[in-house]
Formats: structure tokens, sequence, C-alpha cells
């Protein structure tokens, strides 16, 4: 299901509503839906990126990262009390990747926003970021900073046989 389809189960006046507005009215109509008026509103102030295939919503919050997706209830995937930013979506929309300081630097986690299931594909002392995803499904991954950085490369099927 796309977007354009799921926006009409809504109400009249919310489609009404969320056709004029956008995006962005469609995820704060959730928010306010779903979740308390603190949560609502960091929902509503949240980056949020659409699926290539416009199917799933990642919405990054103050800290957690949920996914909407065409049966319209928001998910919370990172479910962790550490900071999880920075959403990307792999090509083919089955996964996304997202950085989290749960284990007190930044590292790199992979999730599957059908399953929930989250794995964590970077392991280093030093701070790793997603540098992007390539159109075959790879996925690159920048490690340290200033004069010492360095890339890593996980092929599709590694991430595959990781988040199934």
């Amino acid at each position: 299901m796309t977007w354009d389809n799921f926006i009409t189960n809504f109400t009249s006046d919310a489609v009404a509503g969320i056709a004029i507005l956008g995006i962005s009215a469609l995820v704060g109509w959730i928010g306010a839906r779903y979740f308390s008026k603190k949560k609502a509103s960091q929902i509503r102030s949240g980056k949020y990126i659409v699926s290539p295939d416009k199917v799933h919503v990642a919405i990054e919050t103050s800290k957690d990262i949920f996914v909407i997706d065409d049966g319209g209830e928001p998910k919370n995937i990172s479910r962790h009390s550490a900071k999880d930013t920075d959403p990307r979506w792999s090509p083919d929309s089955r996964f996304f990747a997202f950085i989290s300081d749960r284990d007190k630097n930044w590292e790199v986690y992979v999730a599957n926003p059908i399953t929930g299931r989250v794995v964590q594909i970077t392991f280093s002392p030093e701070d790793e970021y997603i540098i992007e995803w390539t159109k075959s499904g790879d996925l690159w991954i920048g490690t340290g900073d200033g004069d010492e950085k360095s890339l890593q490369v996980f092929r599709k099927d590694e991430i595959e046989e990781l988040v199934k």
C-alpha cells in the first residue's frame, strides 16, 4: 500500500487536512492520535524519512525512531533509552540503518521495519556514522574523525543474513 492509499483509510476530515498540508500533517496527526501530548509534540517536530517504495515512514523523535506503515499505527523500532538517530532506508525499503549511543559511543544498527528486529552491526571503540546505502543495497559506514578515518562496507547479503 502506498501513502496515497493509506491516507484514504482515514476520516474525511483527516484526509482533507492531510491532502492540503501533506506528509508533515500526516505525521503530526498520527502523533496526536496515538501518543501523549509530550510524545505527540516530539513526533510532530521530529525528522521523518519516507521509504523509497513510499510504504513506510521512519520518524526520529528526540531519542527514538518510530515506523509507520500501511497499518497506520506507529511502532517504536528502536525501543531503547539511548539516543537513536539518523535513520536511512535501504534502496529496496526492506531495512533502515541508524546510529545509536547505546554503548557510550556511536554505533550503527540495522532494523527490519516489518519484524521489528534490530541488530548492531558495528563494534568499534570509535564513533561510526552512516555514509550511504548504495543502489545495489550495500551499506557504507565511516569510522573515526579528523585524519584517522576508515570505511567499512556491509554487503547486502550480509545485512539480509544479520537482520532477517
